[in-house]
């Protein structure tokens, strides 16, 4: 074999090694573990045991609470929590 032989086969080992350590590189950097989300209970609702909550919504923005007991329909901000209606 002639020395530009042995000099292409180099240089095609070496770009195969690049290649394969970038793909490596790449597939780790998309596949991190990620920690799961911790979920916490909030109580938004003070009915009694006589006007249980039936049924309820939140907006999309997270915002807003919507909620129906025997008596009404309540709308509740989220945030600073007073019945808006």
């Amino acid at each position: 074999m002639s020395w530009r032989g042995e000099a292409r086969t180099k240089d095609c080992g070496g770009g195969l090694l690049l290649t394969t350590g970038g793909v490596s590189a790449g597939w780790h950097a998309g596949h991190r573990t990620v920690r799961p989300i911790q979920s916490r209970e909030i109580r938004f609702t003070t009915n009694s045991r006589d006007a249980p909550v039936d049924g309820g919504a939140i907006s999309r923005d997270g915002h807003l609470l919507l909620y129906a007991d025997k008596i009404e329909i309540h709308v509740k901000d989220t945030a600073s929590g007073p019945l808006i209606g």
